[in-house]
């Protein structure tokens, strides 16, 4: 908590004197004809300057990028590490596996599925759905959010990433409880492939990347070969805003619609309650954060050390932010709380109503 409050004090001392000593307001000046006040925006992005953890800052509204600074690195499209944020993807994905009729509804029990695949599949597995596995709330016992990511830690080190996902033990009914767990994300991905016949990226590249013509990087597998459903995709920050804006159009990118609208609007609205497990996100939705600010609501997908797509439907605004990912546990905190506040406190009291 000090680490939290010093640099939200030091945020603000920079804010003040960019104040005192403002910097010239048409760095972006398609900020003011789209409602954001520029000279704010800019003592935003002169904060961003500062943190020398911040990699990419981008600004969009009514869907025209309105500011946008790549720090430190210079390279614009560099794909990097955006750690959870895959697992927003992976919400995109099922719902496009939902439309093809791959998979038949989020209440679809997912124990016919993987008991052809793991020997830790148990009769208890027989009322685990999807739904549950998007909402984060399967009943397993699962510690991540803390200092040590322990249990992260030793699914990623395990010789078999399902059977140590299912052979834990439930502590809760599903559906009740949200706990953060990524193991359980991951097995969307194992039930994606197998629905469909093909790997995750195979999928995503043909049905999403493709069709907003992203080039995504390199992204990790598990011992069994699926595709890493939590975490190490590699994107660049305009191919987050891709996502961003497709999310925010109701999954319509320009003339086609590439992910049905009704998933759109159930996947970022809160389906169950976080009980504030981070900030700034009290809600959860199908592996998207939610929450309520200044009377509008927000919904946002982030990653470790600070990787941030957040959309505020109502003031037709989304805001990407990457930082370094190559972090040690301390320091990835620190950052992922420097770039979230950054975005709340500074970015988003700019933005007027039209």
């Amino acid at each position: 908590m000090m680490n939290k409050y010093k640099w939200l004090g030091i945020f603000l001392l920079c804010a003040v004197c960019c104040r005192e000593n403002a910097t010239d307001p048409s760095v972006f000046p398609g900020a003011d004809e789209h409602h954001i006040d520029s000279g704010q925006l800019e003592q935003a992005f002169h904060l961003a300057r500062q943190d020398s953890g911040i990699s990419a800052l981008i600004v969009a509204r009514h869907n025209v990028v309105v500011a946008e600074e790549i720090f430190h690195t210079g390279i614009i499209d560099t794909t990097q590490n955006i750690y959870s944020i895959t697992k927003s993807v992976l919400s995109i994905l099922t719902g496009i596996a939902l439309e093809k009729g791959l998979l038949e509804n989020i209440d679809q029990k997912i124990g016919p599925i993987i008991e052809n695949l793991s020997e830790a599949c148990r009769p208890e597995h027989e009322n685990l759905t999807i739904r549950h596995l998007l909402t984060m709330s399967c009943g397993l016992p699962w510690s991540e959010l803390d200092a040590l990511a322990t249990d992260y830690t030793k699914w990623a080190s395990a010789d078999n990433q399902v059977d140590y996902v299912l052979s834990l033990p439930f502590v809760h009914p599903p559906g009740e409880i949200y706990t953060y767990n990524s193991g359980a994300s991951h097995l969307l991905s194992v039930i994606l492939a197998h629905a469909s016949k093909e790997t995750t990226q195979d999928f995503a590249n043909k049905y999403l990347f493709t069709p907003l013509q992203i080039s995504p990087g390199a992204w990790s597998k598990d011992k069994q070969g699926y595709y890493n459903g939590s975490s190490t995709l590699r994107l660049g920050p305009h191919a987050l805003l891709k996502i961003g804006l497709l999310v925010l159009n109701n999954g319509r990118y320009k003339d086609k619609q590439v992910v049905p609208q009704e998933w759109i609007t159930l996947a970022t609205q809160q389906h169950i309650t976080t009980n504030n497990a981070v900030p700034y996100g009290p809600g959860y939705g199908f592996l998207w954060w939610a929450g309520r600010q200044n009377g509008h609501d927000y919904y946002f997908a982030n990653g470790w050390g600070g990787q941030f797509i957040l959309n505020v439907p109502t003031l037709e605004l989304t805001i990407v932010a990457q930082s370094n990912w190559n972090l040690g546990q301390r320091q990835a905190h620190e950052q992922w709380w420097n770039t979230i506040n950054l975005i709340m406190s500074q970015i988003l009291p700019a933005v007027r109503e039209d």
